[in-house]
């Protein structure tokens, strides 16, 4: 996907190194969150279409920014994933981060690296393939870390946000949109870890060896 947003290559460095996701994959991952936070149901990959949605505030009591609706507590875990200054969320703090969609984009990655780290205490969790973390990671960015692994352990059937939303929609949206988006397949595919070999062996013919 093209990007005209200047410095986004730092959102997908740190998301390479702290996620292990491709550009491909965070795209889809982020195109996916705002198609349900800011967009309306409307899938918008081209930054042309979708930069009026980094100007927005929504959620319950308008208290959510931008085209991830965060809230002060998601910018704060944000910032201080991705190593940045906090934003703030005062009158005049949110006009900036408004008016900021490069600010947007690294708190983001930052609150899902956040969100990450949470949810890796549930061990059924642990052990999701990457498609299916993601999956539920959709579902913590709506209604919490927390309420994501009370539903991941069946403690809860859903959570409603302050606007009435079930968050199994986002779920459900990621999976709609992985049907639509992902024609060639190649989308969290796990990767393979590279075979290690002892350090005495390395640089040697192992058949001849009659190791492999």
């Amino acid at each position: 996907m093209d990007n005209d947003i200047k410095g986004m290559d730092q959102v997908y460095k740190f998301v390479k190194k702290n996620l292990g996701l491709e550009k491909k994959e965070w795209d889809f991952y982020r195109n996916t969150l705002a198609y349900k936070e800011s967009q309306g149901n409307t899938w918008f990959d081209m930054p042309q279409q979708y930069m009026k949605f980094y100007n927005i505030q929504g959620g319950s009591d308008k208290k959510y920014d931008g085209r991830y609706q965060m809230g002060s507590a998601a910018k704060t875990d944000g910032a201080n994933k991705f190593g940045i200054s906090n934003p703030g969320h005062s009158k005049k703090q949110r006009e900036s981060f408004l008016q900021d969609p490069l600010i947007q984009e690294k708190i983001f990655a930052g609150y899902t690296v956040a969100n990450m780290g949470y949810m890796n205490s549930n061990e059924k969790f642990k052990k999701m393939s990457t498609k299916d973390k993601f999956r539920h990671l959709t579902f913590a960015h709506n209604s919490g870390h927390g309420n994501a692994k009370k539903y991941i352990n069946g403690d809860i059937i859903t959570f409603r946000d302050g606007n009435g939303h079930d968050a199994r929609n986002y779920i459900q949206d990621f999976d709609s949109n992985y049907r639509a988006h992902n024609a060639d397949q190649s989308l969290f595919e796990e990767k393979q870890k590279p075979l290690k070999v002892k350090n005495a062996l390395a640089g040697k013919n192992l058949f001849s060896l009659g190791e492999i």
